[in-house]
């Protein structure tokens, strides 16, 4: 039988995805400078991002539904900051 790393070790490394998304957010807005690819893309990812948020959600990965996460907030930030 396989085992799952403890809850601790699950939740410390979805803290260090949020706040390495936080740290790129952060800094794509004080930098004014959107990831270096086409809107196209953008959507692309955002929508991937999404649909693996959701299928880790309902298979209660928390890292999984994390790194959804953290990439939708990345992606969708560097759409806005494209259209300022």
């Amino acid at each position: 039988m396989e085992q799952k790393p403890f809850r601790g070790l699950r939740i410390l490394i979805a803290t260090l995805l949020g706040i390495a998304a936080l740290f790129m957010i952060g800094n794509m807005v004080m930098m004014r400078e959107p990831l270096t690819f086409s809107v196209l893309w953008h959507w692309v990812f955002i929508i991937g991002f999404l649909a693996i948020s959701f299928i880790n959600l309902r298979a209660k990965s928390f890292v999984g539904t994390s790194i959804g996460l953290s990439g939708f907030a990345i992606c969708l930030t560097s759409l806005i900051v494209m259209a300022l």
